[in-house]
């Protein structure tokens, strides 16, 4: 599902802006394209593509979604108001006015991408969302990096490319759709292995590529939860 939520919002972003482009619109003055300059590097661009693509999903998933969506399901859920639909307009609305506050086209475009975000995070967990934002991010951020190797023609084969990793996760979806109703199989919960293996990369990203707020945050929201769960696993072995 992360896979085919990813692509499609890719999809709609570009058939979006191409159709408002027509219609006369152009990016907001204040509008900031990926800090990599007129002529990346490869490096540079490298660099780019794992914060954008593997960083920023790890760590905006677990504060907007896990985080912030989570809390507010159980807020709603408290006085009865559903467990998705106010949750998910309220952090897609936070989530993209951080990202974008400037250019109402892209604001709402982009909202459309977050609340696609917010349904696979309840459908599937954080780790589904983690790889929507991830695709989406990636397949973004592809085009820098193939100007860079100096390639701009491998840009051509994305759109196919996209468009069938999109049709055969549709078409894996589909086959499993009787176990999901029988529950034989079951979202795949974020355990205490992922908070492992996603720590020390928010960690390198922060150190070694930028200092970014968010890509702190996560990881001391990850610190949080095996603390948290350290405790849980002591108070456990206490008991017996």
């Amino acid at each position: 599902m992360g896979v085919l939520a990813g692509t499609l919002s890719v999809l709609f972003t570009e058939v979006s802006t191409i159709v408002a482009g027509l219609l006369g619109w152009v990016p907001h003055g204040n509008y900031q394209p990926p800090p990599v300059g007129s002529d990346p590097t490869v490096a540079a661009a490298l660099a780019l593509l794992a914060g954008v693509a593997v960083m920023a999903p790890i760590a905006e998933e677990l504060i907007f979604r896990a985080g912030l969506q989570g809390e507010l399901e159980k807020f709603a859920e408290k006085f009865r108001l559903g467990t998705f639909l106010l949750p998910a307009l309220a952090t897609s609305l936070i989530f993209v006015a951080v990202h974008e506050t400037a250019d109402p086209v892209l604001f709402a475009v982009r909202f459309v991408g977050a609340a696609a975000l917010s349904y696979v995070f309840k459908k599937e967990g954080v780790l589904s969302s983690m790889t929507a934002h991830g695709v989406f991010n990636g397949l973004l951020a592809l085009p820098i990096l193939f100007a860079a190797l100096n390639a701009p023609w491998l840009g051509l084969l994305m759109g196919p490319g996209a468009l069938y990793a999109a049709y055969r996760s549709w078409k894996l979806l589909k086959s499993q759709r009787p176990d999901i109703a029988s529950g034989a199989l079951a979202p795949k919960p974020f355990s205490v292995r992922h908070a492992l293996m996603f720590l020390p990369v928010l960690a390198f990203g922060y150190f070694a590529l930028m200092p970014n707020i968010f890509w702190l945050a996560g990881g001391l929201g990850l610190l949080a939860y095996l603390l948290a769960k350290a405790r849980a696993a002591l108070r456990m072995a206490g008991r017996r």
